[in-house]
């Protein structure tokens, strides 16, 4: 016995017109990773735990399999819900996201830096950023111009971020501040220093 006409006909429609990948549920995927992985680095800025920050790390290899699978399936999709190049835009920038947090960690764990208040301001904004876009990716679908919203609090977290980072950078460059905080392992070195 052949197959159903009913089977045949199914077959046929798939070759004609494939099914179109779900992006909306892919990128969400990618947004609660990112979202994951902000959270890991603020445990890491708040206790200074090498714990948080092999975790960082870790979500952070496991997005990059994500993207990768993600841009797969967009690179193979016959037809997308929205604009390709919108997708791949989104795929990349929540991408960027996990590659700005293990970086962060890496460079500190190098440089021998310890979290302050700084950085932990930037961390709890890059969260409330990624849980901005989680909410806003989980809306895009049925309600996109509800998810506008969460993408105008996701720009506000990034523009905050950048008012924390230049004053970090003010108190970095101030000899004042530097020597009102530095810590009994920072004086160390340079009391030897100066007995040179």
């Amino acid at each position: 016995m052949g197959d159903a006409p009913d089977s045949i006909l199914r077959r046929l429609k798939k070759r004609i017109f494939p099914e179109v990948p779900d992006f909306f549920a892919l990128i969400l995927d990618q947004c609660r990773l990112a979202e994951d992985c902000a959270a890991a680095l603020v445990s890491f800025m708040e206790t200074a735990d090498a714990e948080h920050a092999r975790r960082v790390v870790e979500l952070e290899h496991q997005g990059d399999l994500i993207r990768s699978r993600n841009l797969d399936i967009l690179h193979n999709a016959f037809s997308t819900p929205m604009d390709r190049e919108d997708i791949y835009q989104a795929i990349a920038a929540i991408d960027d996201i996990l590659n700005y947090a293990k970086t962060t960690v890496r460079e500190m764990e190098v440089l021998q830096l310890a979290p302050d208040e700084h950085t932990l301001a930037m961390a709890r904004l890059m969260h409330d950023g990624c849980a901005a876009l989680t909410i806003g990716f989980g809306k895009l679908q049925k309600t996109p111009l509800a998810a506008e919203q969460d993408a105008v609090i996701a720009h506000k977290t990034e523009r905050s971020t950048e008012k924390v980072y230049r004053k970090a950078l003010v108190e970095l460059f101030d000899p004042s501040h530097y020597l009102n905080t530095l810590t009994a392992r920072m004086r160390m070195p340079l009391a030897s220093s100066w007995r040179r």
